[in-house]
């Protein structure tokens, strides 16, 4: 009653069978080893890249050339500097097709107005190669699983001191002076005007 299936069964395997399951087992055996790092749709993670990154920077989005394809977000940008978490920086430094690495290829795309945070320069996947990075802390991100992150958790990524002892932009310590040298001029002021107001009492 049962004799098709069972023939079918129990019929030797054919030679193309064979090579068919030698094949399967040569590419699980000797295909590469997956990457160390994670290429997501939104690039390489963040906070991978961010404890071996060369530069860790925190700061704001301005002048953005929107691409057509990508309402309101471009590839080429402005980042106003607000903390050099790891490495030298300008108060502003202009980017233009910022890839995640050679084997990801995403290009990071931001919208004027977000704060974000970049690992520039890390090494990650194996074999190694150099990779980028994006973190999110204020804005929309263009890719929806692009990471998020607050200013304490790229510093904590980053195996660095909270940002009251970070690495200032250059031009943060000459405002950081300005501004210490208006208090003071304030405060001689202010003395001077008590004592002049004493003296006509």
């Amino acid at each position: 009653m049962y004799t098709g299936i069972l023939d079918a069964v129990c019929e030797p395997p054919s030679m193309r069978r064979i090579v068919l399951a030698g094949l399967a087992v040569g590419l699980v055996l000797f295909s590469p080893a997956p990457a160390r790092g994670a290429c997501m749709s939104a690039g390489v993670s963040f906070r991978a890249a961010a404890a071996n990154a060369d530069r860790v920077l925190i700061g704001t989005v301005s002048n953005v050339a929107p691409e057509p394809e990508a309402v309101g977000y471009g590839r080429a940008f402005t980042l106003n500097v607000e903390h050099a978490v790891r490495g030298p920086a300008d108060v502003v430094i202009q980017f233009r097709d910022l890839v995640s690495s050679a084997s990801c290829k995403q290009v990071v795309l931001v919208r004027e107005g977000d704060r974000i945070a970049l690992a520039l320069g890390a090494t990650d996947f194996e074999p190694p190669e150099e990779v980028n990075a994006i973190a999110y802390l204020e804005g929309t991100p263009f890719r929806q699983d692009t990471e998020r992150v607050t200013v304490a958790e790229a510093f904590a990524a980053a195996g660095v001191t909270p940002p009251d002892t970070a690495v200032a932009p250059r031009g943060g310590s000459v405002l950081t002076a300005v501004g210490t040298a208006l208090l003071l001029f304030a405060g001689i002021l202010g003395a001077t005007w008590a004592a002049n107001a004493r003296r006509r009492r």
